[in-house]
């Protein structure tokens, strides 16, 4: 793991589920159940079978000139 990447644990059985960059997005290790239209993602514990929400960072709007 690089220094710009941080470790995204399940909460029940603290098995990793993928890697936040740097910029945000979210590297998962296993298969994404569902992503919805706001980016949520649903990511199921390979280990356990728990499902934690990703959810984006809100991005900003820019304005184009």
């Amino acid at each position: 793991m690089r220094g710009s990447e941080t470790s995204w644990y399940c909460r029940r059985c603290r098995a990793r589920l993928g890697l936040i960059r740097r910029d945000g997005a979210l590297a998962p290790l296993g298969t994404v159940g569902s992503i919805d239209r706001r980016g949520v993602a649903r990511v199921a514990c390979g280990d356990c079978g728990e499902v934690r929400e990703w959810r984006p960072a809100a991005v900003p709007m820019v304005e184009s000139r």
